[in-house]
């Protein structure tokens, strides 16, 4: 089950900018997410839920990434 869902904002554990979660895939998923939770498996197979987040950088360009639950936590700030 996913700690975080979409719409909350998160951190890598190691710092960063503030993320804001977008999409989450698990097992749970159907259909194209599922497809797209089986090759992030793949990848990671240690890890169980992944999450695409979206954040602005320094230049306030928009930017997004996939992460593995076990490195971001909620901002706390």
């Amino acid at each position: 089950m996913a700690k975080f869902k979409i719409g909350d904002v998160v951190r890598l554990k190691s710092g960063g900018p503030m993320m804001t979660i977008e999409a989450v895939y698990s097992a749970d998923n159907v259909g194209l997410n599922k497809m797209a939770y089986e090759r992030l498996k793949m990848s990671f197979p240690g890890s169980e839920v992944f999450y695409t987040c979206k954040w602005f950088d320094d230049k306030n360009k928009l930017e997004n990434n996939t992460f593995v639950e076990e490195i971001i936590e909620l901002d706390e700030d």
